[in-house]
């Protein structure tokens, strides 16, 4: 006697169409490397309506597509990235933070950035725009970020870039309010040593030396 072929099981079809589109509508996620916001899930679950999202002289671009079901196979699709330093931009860096919520998945209404105090004084110069990032901006940002080395040091120390993102929790740029050729270690928001324009670095507390990864 044949088997019955296993229904194809995902997260549409476990919990309900209905549900998911509630709770998983604008949800963010990667595929194949692209940016994609979720529109709506089919009633049998075998499909799912998005949006890709694209950026073009950072204007939002969206295009319609549609993925398959079987994409949505557990809840790591909609997994969050771990959040803090990122660079959203020439001479633009901010640290991300989840705010709570009752929906499921990566939203990005519910990420707040705060702006680094060097980013921070190049929008109050009017050097840097300091106005609302686009969607794709700010979940490319989030869900592919790209990290530097200490080997991109020199570039600060010379004034070609203003930041230095090491990881999610450790960044470098220069110091404000005080003299010039300094430059901030941070270490989650929290000044945790300074570097000289001869490339020194002085830590308040010797113990953050073990901690920071430079």
């Amino acid at each position: 006697m044949p088997v019955p072929k296993k229904k194809d099981e995902n997260l549409i079809t476990q919990m309900g169409a209905q549900y998911f589109n509630e709770k998983f509508n604008n949800s963010y996620f990667l595929y194949e490397g692209k940016v994609l916001r979720v529109l709506q899930a089919s009633p049998q679950g075998t499909r799912v309506s998005v949006e890709e999202l694209s950026d073009r002289l950072d204007d939002d671009t969206v295009s319609d597509k549609v993925v398959s079901g079987s994409v949505f196979k557990g809840f790591k699709v909609f997994e969050y990235p771990l959040l803090g330093y990122r660079k959203f931009g020439e001479h633009k860096y901010g640290f991300a933070s989840k705010r709570q919520t009752s929906y499921r998945g990566f939203r990005l209404e519910q990420i707040s950035v705060t702006w680094t105090g060097c980013t921070r004084a190049l929008i109050d110069l009017g050097v840097v725009h300091g106005g609302r990032l686009s969607d794709y901006t700010k979940a490319k940002a989030l869900l592919k970020p790209t990290f530097d080395s200490m080997d991109d040091l020199p570039k600060l120390l010379s004034g070609k870039i203003s930041g230095l993102v090491l990881n999610n929790n450790t960044m470098i740029e220069p110091a404000t309010g005080k003299q010039e050729d300094w430059y901030a270690i941070l270490y989650k928001q929290a000044q945790v040593g300074s570097i000289n324009a001869a490339g020194n670095i002085t830590w308040n507390d010797p113990a953050f030396a073990n901690v920071v990864n430079l």
